[in-house]
Order: structure tokens, then C-alpha cells, then sequence
């Protein structure tokens, strides 16, 4: 009975020691398949990441190149009103130099109007001879 009882515990701790290889070599298998899939989600985590990374990185590029245009834009604007106020300003002067002229001159034609023919007759006399002397 000793020997059976040898026998018996020789083929149990055989038949455990199976069991105990049989598990750890699942159990290795099961980490390798783990770390696998940690692996690829890692990879795949940063083939997002870099994806997102690259989106941005594009938006930012085409908020800058508007931000140029609106730039650029408003300075050609800027331009524009410039040189509309500097035709304004010599298109306003030109108007009222030749408004001031009109002016003078019917001013002038009212008072020799005033003076009557005899006057203007004599004060015409009188520069003519200056321009003469002169």
C-alpha cells in the first residue's frame, strides 16, 4: 500500500505538475497575446494621436495664411482710402480754389458795376500809365 500510495503521488504530482506547466504556458501565451494587443492599441493610439496632431498642425497653417490675407487686405484697403483721400483732398482744394475765383471775380464785376464807366474809364487810365512808367 506504501507503494501504491508512492505510486499515486508520483503520478498526482506528475499529472499537477502537467497541469501547473500546461497553465503557466497558457498563462505566458495569454501575457504575449496581452502585450500583443497593448502593442497595436499603442500603435493605433498614436496613429490617432499623430493624425490629430497633423490636423491641427493644418488648421493652424490655414488660420495664419488667412490671418495674411485679412492682413494684406486691409492694407491694400488702407491704400485704397489713403488714395481716395488725397484725390478728395485735391478735388475739394481745386473746387474751392476755383469757387474762391468765381467768387472774387463776381465781386470784382460788382464793384466796377458800382464805380460806373466814368470811374473805371479813369482808374484804367491811371494803371495803364503806371505800367507804362514802369
Amino acid at each position: 500500500q506504501n507503494r501504491e500510495a508512492i505510486l499515486f503521488r508520483e503520478v498526482f504530482l506528475e499529472a499537477v505538475e502537467k497541469e501547473k506547466d500546461g497553465l503557466l504556458a497558457t498563462h505566458k501565451a495569454e501575457r504575449e497575446r496581452l502585450m500583443e494587443l497593448e502593442h497595436r492599441e499603442i500603435l493605433r493610439q498614436e496613429r490617432v494621436e499623430h493624425w490629430y496632431r497633423d490636423q491641427c498642425h493644418m488648421l493652424e497653417q490655414g488660420i495664419q495664411a488667412e490671418r495674411r490675407e485679412r492682413k494684406h487686405d486691409r492694407r491694400e484697403h488702407e491704400e485704397e482710402v489713403r488714395m481716395i483721400s488725397r484725390e478728395q483732398s485735391t478735388a475739394l482744394k481745386r473746387d474751392r480754389k476755383v469757387l474762391l475765383d468765381r467768387i472774387n471775380h463776381q465781386e470784382e464785376a460788382e464793384y466796377i458795376r458800382r464805380m460806373g464807366p466814368a470811374k473805371v474809364t479813369a482808374g484804367l487810365i491811371c494803371e495803364v500809365t503806371k505800367l507804362i512808367r514802369t
